[in-house]
């Protein structure tokens, strides 16, 4: 017999955190942060301004938005881990 905990106390335990893996015009990495947001939530985190690209590794976990200034609006969408990598144009272009 499979149990399952109710939808708030799985909340409460579980939240969708991705790994920030920045990438400087200067190299290709910059370092990592873990950030946790709950499901249906949002948090603001301010990136450098150059940044011009963001790549979400998985985007049924978290939504994330560039907003002018380098502001970034993350809101977790469902349980688990992903990660985000932060491009500048340079490096966009390479690819």
């Amino acid at each position: 017999m499979l149990i399952r905990p109710s939808r708030p106390v799985r909340a409460a335990l579980v939240v969708s955190s991705f790994v920030i893996g920045l990438m400087s015009s200067a190299a290709m990495a910059a370092g990592e942060d873990t950030v946790s947001v709950n499901v249906d939530q949002a948090k603001l985190i301010r990136l450098p301004q150059n940044i011009s690209t963001l790549v979400v590794g998985n985007p049924l976990i978290a939504d994330v938005t560039l907003q002018p200034g380098g502001m970034v609006v993350v809101t977790g969408k469902g349980y688990g881990a992903t990660n985000v990598i932060a491009m500048d144009r340079r490096i966009a272009r390479e690819r």
